[in-house]
């Protein structure tokens, strides 16, 4: 279901026709309610605090949190004609965030994942160097040519 939802996001383009809108639109929904399906079903058939001890199950109910209140501001902008929606698109670029679903079920992500984690204290070391360099080179620069 996530690959496929993906697929159908890569299809979203700039000045669509309705009906296509309204199928990306749709699919969304009904992609958004399986993942709420899922959700409660996983919730009923453990238990909520047993649920909660996992942390791929708190992403689980991050991303569907975030994809309900996508669906949701999209039917009021829908509904609302003079409603200000300019931050939609922000929104709906969160639907990406269902790919790290399958981060759990994916050995070699999940490696890949673990290591930019541990990666990223060494980058910004690396960028705070960087940084200082180019600021020095700025001072170097206003003091020659400014």
């Amino acid at each position: 279901v996530i690959v496929c939802n993906t697929i159908i996001m890569l299809f979203a383009h700039y000045n669509m026709s309705s009906q296509w809108e309204m199928a990306i639109n749709y699919t969304n929904i009904i992609v958004t309610a399986i993942f709420v399906v899922e959700m409660l079903l996983k919730i009923l058939a453990v238990g909520l605090p047993v649920y909660l001890r996992s942390g791929w199950n708190k992403l689980d109910i991050v991303v569907t949190s975030l994809s309900i209140l996508n669906v949701l501001f999209e039917q009021l902008a829908d509904d609302e004609a003079g409603s200000s929606t300019r931050f939609l698109p922000v929104l709906r670029t969160l639907r990406v965030a269902r790919v790290f679903r399958l981060v759990k079920s994916a050995k070699g992500m999940r490696k890949l994942l673990n290591t930019l984690y541990w990666s990223i204290p060494a980058t910004l070391n690396v960028a705070l160097v960087l940084s200082m360099f180019i600021y020095l080179w700025i001072i170097v620069g206003m003091n020659l040519f400014g």
